[in-house]
Order: C-alpha cells, then sequence, then structure tokens
C-alpha cells in the first residue's frame, strides 16, 4: 500500500519543493507525460531546435490528469554547514598529490595526512582541488559563528 511506501516519486514532490522552499527543477525526460501537471514549462527538443510546448503540453495533461496524493509536508533540510572543529589545523607542508589528494601535516603531528577527494566527480583538475585547500585553510582560522558568512560568500 502506498501509506507503507517510504520513496515517494518525486512527481509528488516537485511542486512543493518550488512553494515551500523556492527550488526549481529542471528535469530532462524522454517521452514521459507524467510530469506534465506539475510542468511550469514544457521544451521539445527536436533535431537540436528547442520549442516551447508549454501550451500543448497542458493540453495533454487536462486529457490525462495525474493523481498526485496527500503527503505529509516535507520539512526544511538541516543546515550542511561543517562544524569548525572537524576541521584540522593544516600546518606544514600541504601537497596537492592531484585533484583526488591532498598530503598534509596537523597540528600536533608528525606523520601525514590525507584529504581523499575522490568521491567528488565533479573535481576534473587540480586547480578545483588547490581552490579547495585555500578554502579549508581560511575556514580553521575563522571564529565558529563567522563560518555561515564565510561559506556565503564563497
Amino acid at each position: 500500500p502506498a501509506e507503507k511506501e517510504p520513496i515517494k516519486p518525486f512527481l509528488h514532490r516537485s511542486r512543493e519543493l518550488f512553494t515551500k522552499f523556492g527550488v526549481s527543477t529542471i528535469l530532462v525526460v524522454g517521452g514521459a507525460g507524467d510530469y506534465l501537471d506539475v510542468a511550469d514549462t514544457v521544451l521539445l527538443l527536436d533535431c537540436y531546435a528547442v520549442t516551447d510546448v508549454t501550451e500543448r503540453a497542458k493540453e495533454i495533461a487536462k486529457l490525462r490528469p495525474v493523481s498526485v496524493p496527500s503527503l505529509t509536508p516535507m520539512t526544511e533540510p538541516n543546515s550542511r554547514v561543517p562544524s569548525l572543529g572537524s576541521l584540522k589545523p593544516f600546518c606544514g607542508k600541504i601537497r596537492i598529490v592531484n585533484k583526488a589528494g591532498v598530503s598534509y601535516n596537523t597540528e600536533g603531528s608528525e606523520e601525514a595526512s590525507t584529504l581523499d577527494l575522490t568521491a567528488l566527480e565533479q573535481l576534473v583538475e587540480v586547480g578545483q582541488t588547490r581552490f579547495i585547500v585555500e578554502v579549508l585553510k581560511k575556514l580553521v582560522d575563522k571564529p565558529q559563528g563567522s563560518l555561515s558568512s564565510l561559506l556565503k560568500s564563497l
């Protein structure tokens, strides 16, 4: 039964994401009309030419409306601001091994530690890793209250 299903289809949450949290969605689908009901704009890509087909999509949606169940309202997600206490101050030599790895010494330790960034598939070149290191160096020198403002300024 639907009430025992913990995973809610994105279709059932997309409108609420916008109205409650201001999160817009760009969704690329092929041949699925389920989202026409909740779409504000529908664009058709045909032979690399983009055409606005929103009006036609609304007509189709009226012919085959999708039933979106009443769900428990979403709650605002927890803040994803890291705790400064979890960042060990960099000291001594910092060596960027490659785009996905940084070797560094921490305060009070002779042994080098490694920052493994392999899970960040968005990193495509070592300059991005250098930027991450510079941000981390700035973060360890900031008082806790200023972390949010620093992150917003980045």
